[in-house]
């Protein structure tokens, strides 16, 4: 089951899988288990799809079943459409 808390050691990677297997610690990982970083990870990029409107309405439906088998709470599916929005450069991207 994602939790908040889960989806806060994810973002704290910025999604970075490596990153976490390297440097996570203990707590991270009994938070956010490797198995269910691929289902968030997943979850993101569906979700993403279904932003760009690049899915069928029975795509972005069997979509939602997931997440609410899926999520604890609609707050966590709220944080997971977030973490899908389309990324804005920062600072450091600025040219």
């Amino acid at each position: 089951m994602i939790t908040e808390a889960g989806l806060a050691v994810y973002r704290s990677f910025n999604g970075d899988v490596d990153g976490f297997a390297r440097v996570g610690t203990a707590a991270q990982k009994a938070l956010l288990p490797e198995r269910e970083w691929g289902v968030v990870a997943s979850l993101v990029q569906d979700l993403s799809l279904v932003q760009q409107g690049l899915v069928s309405a029975e795509y972005a439906a069997e979509l939602h079943h997931r997440l609410v088998l899926q999520c604890s709470s609609r707050k966590v599916i709220g944080s997971l459409k977030a973490l899908a929005q389309p990324k804005k450069p920062g600072l450091f991207f600025q040219g």
